[in-house]
């Protein structure tokens, strides 16, 4: 049976990280693969009445306002209208600017729900109290108990963590 050393566990560590990255590069090139492979070059389904109605407004017979509010169904889709609007005047309705959208609204997703974990992480960990009792703006530790070596650290924390909403600290 083999013993974990501190060196072995930074080798394995740094295998797993690079294992990871691997395999993300390869998801990423596998996404841009089929993302390629599979894309709408025709209009399909309800964009056939999308591109309609932006042709009725582009020909003058709506005006903007009531081709951006036309019902469709029971919804009224400003934000699909604006999209087929960039679609069909600006990139041959590729399907571009609904995957620009998409993607966006993603990304903008996992952002915002990483930083608000990173904020309840943040919320939940508790710094040592000072030695002598004051109380710091940083809450970690008072001016004279710094060393040099660590005041860039404690700054880093306060810059990353001054956005967060601030909760007690029990």
């Amino acid at each position: 049976m083999s013993t974990l050393t501190a060196g072995s566990f930074k080798v394995r560590s740094a295998l797993f990280s690079w294992l990871i990255g691997l395999i993300a590069a390869a998801h990423f090139g596998l996404f841009v693969y089929f993302l390629v492979a599979t894309a709408v070059s025709s209009p399909i389904s309800d964009m056939f009445a999308y591109i309609d109605a932006y042709l009725r407004y582009r020909a003058g017979e709506v005006s903007l306002v009531e081709y951006l509010w036309r019902a469709h169904g029971e919804h009224h889709l400003v934000w699909t209208r604006l999209l087929t609007w960039a679609d069909v005047a600006r990139f041959g309705t590729r399907g571009i600017p609904f995957m620009a959208a998409a993607t966006a609204a993603i990304t903008s997703t996992v952002a915002i729900v990483s930083w608000q974990l990173f904020c309840a992480l943040q919320s939940k960990i508790t710094r040592p109290i000072p030695m002598n009792g004051t109380s710091t703006s940083s809450g970690w530790f008072h001016k004279s108990d710094q060393t040099p070596d660590m005041a860039p650290i404690i700054n880093a924390v306060d810059r990353t963590t001054q956005n967060c909403p601030r909760t007690e600290r029990t």
